[in-house]
């Protein structure tokens, strides 16, 4: 168990079960400032499409067989490789996600840089 996991153990032990949450997220807030600085930009966000529907398009080898034409002029959210479905440039998604990125052997900065300039 590495010093984190001894930290959260001994937490859940020995603090009020009232305190873990907002020590947790003091904790969480101090070491990732600068990427909750980033997101709170995305605050615009917020109720933007609030009573509308909208649509999340995922992405497997099953959407390849679906006709995704019935999507133009809905509000869509788009996946990963998403783009990469014959009718996108058809139905153009409102907004288009990625994962966060974990670089392995196989997936490299490298391709991950030629990924986003693919999309």
């Amino acid at each position: 168990m590495d010093s984190r996991g001894r930290l959260r153990s001994f937490a859940r032990l020995w603090l009020p079960p009232g305190l873990l949450h907002p020590l947790g997220r003091l904790l969480f807030t101090a070491g990732n400032r600068r990427a909750l600085s980033l997101a709170a930009g995305n605050a615009r966000f917020r109720n933007r499409h609030k009573g509308q529907r909208c649509f999340i398009l995922c992405n497997g080898p099953s959407v390849n067989r679906q006709n995704l034409l019935a999507l133009r002029g809905e509000i869509v959210f788009s996946v990963s490789s998403g783009y990469l479905h014959k009718d996108f440039p058809a139905f153009q998604p409102t907004y288009h996600c990625t994962p966060p990125l974990t670089y392995t052997d196989r997936f490299t900065a490298e391709r991950a840089i030629a990924w986003f300039r693919e999309m």
